[in-house]
């Protein structure tokens, strides 16, 4: 009988064992549980934080992808308009070549001009020259034919 008592005081203190560890078990998975309730809200929280800055920077995004369609439409405009006006300006630079060579021969005609009035300046002083000394010539022999006809005059 002593060993069935031993048996069974053996049992009870197993029994008692066990409770004491089924107990010390059933606080630790509280605590466990606690925890990981806490690490869920926490990542409830930081899921929730995420989605937000997921949504401020989808809309960022957004803001951007607008920007750059903005910024390529002006550098089309931009493109365009260069080009536009590098026409403009190649068209000025062909009209102006155009109008100097123009220019170079007005100027050549006109230095041809200049030297050809020159030369008719030179006649015309020349002309007046001879004129003035046929003038003389003609006085002179006016003159001498009247001394002439005094002196016939005279002679009579």
């Amino acid at each position: 009988m002593s060993e069935l008592r031993q048996n069974l005081v053996s049992a009870e203190a197993a029994k008692d064992m066990g409770e004491i560890e089924i107990s010390r078990l059933k606080q630790e998975v509280k605590q466990q549980a606690s925890s990981i309730r806490v690490k869920e809200d926490m990542f409830k929280q930081q899921k929730s934080s995420l989605e937000a800055k997921n949504t401020e920077l989808c809309e960022e995004i957004k803001k951007i992808e607008k920007k750059l369609q903005e910024l390529y439409t002006d550098r089309l405009h931009l493109k365009n308009e260069l080009s536009n006006t590098k026409d403009k300006l190649d068209a000025q630079i062909t009209l102006r070549k155009d109008v100097e060579r123009k220019l170079d021969s007005k100027s050549l005609a006109n230095s041809t001009l200049n030297n050809d009035l020159i030369e008719l300046k030179g006649n015309h002083d020349r002309e007046a020259q001879n004129k003035a000394h046929y003038q003389d010539l003609y006085k002179s022999e006016q003159d001498y034919t009247t001394q002439l006809k005094d002196e016939l005059t005279e002679a009579k």
